[in-house]
C-alpha cells in the first residue's frame, strides 16, 4: 500500500476483524517527514475457483 499523502510505502500496523469477511486495516507511512497514519478495508468480494470440500464428510484412508 502506498501513502495517499505521498506516495511512499506504508507499513501495516495493526487489523481489526470487523465480520468474517471484513478488515480494518490500520497503515503508517514510512515517510518520517510525512507520519501520515489512515485505515484501509479489506474485503472478500467473491470465489475465482470454489474449492469441492464437504465439511461433514469424512476423510478416507483409501481415497
Amino acid at each position: 500500500m502506498r501513502c495517499p499523502a505521498c506516495h511512499s510505502n506504508c507499513l501495516i500496523l495493526r487489523t481489526r476483524v470487523i465480520t468474517n469477511y471484513l478488515r480494518d486495516i490500520e497503515h503508517r507511512c514510512k515517510n518520517d517527514e510525512c507520519g501520515h497514519i489512515f485505515v484501509t478495508q479489506q474485503e472478500y468480494v467473491r470465489s475465482i475457483v470454489k474449492p469441492d470440500v464437504q465439511k461433514d464428510k469424512p476423510i478416507s484412508a483409501n481415497a
